[in-house]
């Protein structure tokens, strides 16, 4: 039978009669045409009946209805939803789309996971002591919301001249002492970081007590500090919260916080994020002991929670007792020795003092000794001399003796756990490192920096009584002892025994729980309340656990999956090839054929 194709493309115009046999496909007449017509086969040409129904190519000519003598159109497909406009397969697009998203996930998830360029944050803390002001600079891995990294200190400056407490007669004095170590601390902070680097400092006994005695200087002395710390470009943002005296509860809790935390009692942290990071904790804490000049502080986790503070670090709850000792740091402590020295001999200003060496003399003013809120209490009646002359006998059991007096141990043996001067201290239990003050005095010593025996010590502390202390050691050690330990040695020793003793209950069985330390043992992060402080202000310690942006399941699930659109993509690469090879139809000359 003979089919007529009637060409409706507008580049191919005309009628072609094809011979054909019902049992030929719809796909042979349009071979046919395009062979006639000398063109190329497209896969968007299609026939149409006289009602503009397409024929399906691949069907027979007698399924379709088609008769001897019918007329079909040739025209163009109108394309499909599996098309793009142009005519390209959209399984191609998916297969495209689908690959991206597995390829882009994929790598993100590795780089998350593996090292990433490490940012930086800072803090500036200023330790106004009794007897100098120190600075400190900290520096800890920024991105503190996926974990807390263990902050490190960078820097150290110490200020020129004494406490800020000590400028009650030039109160601006106070702020202008600092400009040195705040311009170095400068330096220390990449430029960039300066707007957002919080800064603060805590003043401490020497100013509790100033404030005590004088409140207006004590304010001017703040007014100075808070002054010129508003002129660095650090985070400022509150003065009078960022420059402040601290309570000596503070003062104790901060140093346990610095303790713990430097020492991983509280966990190992990191933000550098891996699959198999893991959350340590350990199930008992240090406790802390600070010596400073006027003050010093005890804090320990107790068994008995009578007169703690409760306080939520890590998801863990811990009950703190922590009582700092106003007028017992080293400088206040020695000032009411050689006070009560003086008022148990009112009738000369000439008086052997048995805690300083064979030999040494030592002269002070009546307000030296005297005019100070420590001792003011402990003036003398009758002739007041302008100044008194301590001459040593070197007498390590007598000077035990007289440090003994500056202690009310009664509660002790009256039952209920205490201290000294009344005070509540629940039984001691666990290790406890004492810095500051206590370390320097070992430095002083012994000139080593681990800790020795209780016989030891007592050999040593009677030695710098009788002979002196020479200071042999050499390097950090040497100049540890003879800055911070320059005079009074003796009595410091036996002050120390004594308060360790008599007052926390300390004793030879166990002394060995007693640590005297700077710093944690690889660090160069120094031991005191500093750290805590920056750590609590800019809430870099959590109440909760923190916990990583990603675990090992979640990281191992999502792998799994932009692998699954890796291998989906190629699936619908696949098909789009196969749709497309189908609808390609070899272009062949006919056999037989008829035109018009």
């Amino acid at each position: 039978m003979e089919v007529c194709i009637h060409s409706n493309l507008q580049t191919v115009q005309g009628e072609v009669t094809v011979e054909v046999d019902d049992e030929d496909k719809i796909d042979y007449l349009i071979s046919a045409f395009c062979t006639q017509k000398n063109i190329r086969r497209k896969k968007q040409y299609v026939l149409r009946n006289v009602n503009d129904d397409i024929l399906p190519s691949v069907r027979k000519l007698s399924s379709c209805g088609v008769k001897n003598g019918d007329v079909l159109y040739l025209g163009l497909k109108t394309p499909s939803s599996t098309e793009w406009p142009c005519g390209c397969n959209q399984w191609w697009l998916l297969a495209v789309i689908v690959l991206i998203i597995g390829a882009v996930g994929l790598v993100t998830v590795t780089l998350t996971v593996t090292e990433r360029e490490t940012l930086y944050d800072y803090g500036v803390v200023l330790d106004a002591g009794s007897s100098h002001t120190q600075l400190f600079v900290y520096q800890w891995e920024a991105g503190k919301v996926n974990g807390t990294a263990v902050a490190q200190q960078i820097h150290t400056c110490k200020a020129q001249g004494g406490g800020i407490s000590n400028y009650t007669q030039n109160p601006e004095g106070a702020g202008h002492s600092l400009v040195p170590c705040l311009t170095e601390a400068q330096t220390k902070v990449p430029v960039s970081s300066h707007s957002t680097t919080p800064i603060w400092l805590g003043a401490t006994a020497g100013m509790r007590l100033l404030r005590e005695s004088d409140n207006d200087t004590c304010n001017k002395i703040l007014a100075s500090v808070r002054g010129e710390m508003k002129k660095t470009p650090f985070s400022f943002p509150n003065p009078l919260r960022g420059a402040r005296i601290l309570d000596g509860w503070e003062e104790g809790v901060f140093s346990w916080i610095t303790v713990n935390y430097l020492t991983g009692n509280f966990g190992q942290f990191t933000v550098r994020l891996t699959p198999a990071q893991l959350w340590s904790q350990s199930p008992t804490t240090d406790g802390a002991m600070d010596m400073g000049g006027a003050s010093t502080q005890m804090t320990f986790v107790a068994a008995d929670s009578r007169n703690t503070s409760s306080l939520r670090l890590y998801g863990q709850d811990y009950h703190v007792y922590t009582h700092s000792y106003l007028c017992y740091g080293f400088n206040e402590a020695f000032r009411k020795y050689r006070a009560l020295l003086v008022k148990s001999k009112t009738s000369s200003s000439v008086i052997s003092d048995p805690c300083l060496p064979k030999g040494d003399n030592d002269t002070l003013t009546y307000s030296d000794i005297f005019e100070v809120p420590c001792t003011i209490g402990l003036a003398p009646n009758g002739t007041k001399p302008k100044t008194y002359t301590f001459t040593g006998s070197g007498d390590p059991a007598a000077c035990l003796a007289a440090v003994d007096k500056m202690f009310d141990f009664t509660c002790k043996r009256q039952g209920p756990p205490c201290s000294f001067n009344g005070v509540y201290q629940p039984a001691i239990q666990g290790d406890y490192v004492a810095f500051a003050g206590f370390y320097y005095l070992l430095a002083a010593l012994t000139g080593t920096s681990t800790n020795i025996s209780y016989s030891q010590f007592r050999v040593a502390a009677n030695d710098s009584c009788e002979n002196g202390t020479s200071y042999k050691v050499v390097g950090e050690l040497q100049n540890d002892a003879l800055e911070n330990m320059q005079s009074g040695v003796c009595f410091k020793s036996q002050y120390v025994f004594t308060l360790l003793t008599n007052g926390y209950g300390f004793n030879e069985d166990n002394w060995d729980r007693l640590h005297f330390q700077k710093s944690v043992m690889g660090q160069t992060t120094d031991l005191g309340w500093t750290l805590g402080l920056m750590l609590n202000a800019s809430n870099a310690i959590p109440a909760e656990l923190p916990t990583a942006s990603m675990s090992i399941g979640v990281y191992v699930l999502l792998v799994l999956l932009f692998v699954a659109f890796i291998i989906l993509s190629v699936g619908f690469a696949c098909h789009a090839r196969n749709n497309a090879r189908s609808e390609v139809i070899p272009h062949q000359r006919l056999s037989t054929y008829g035109a018009v």
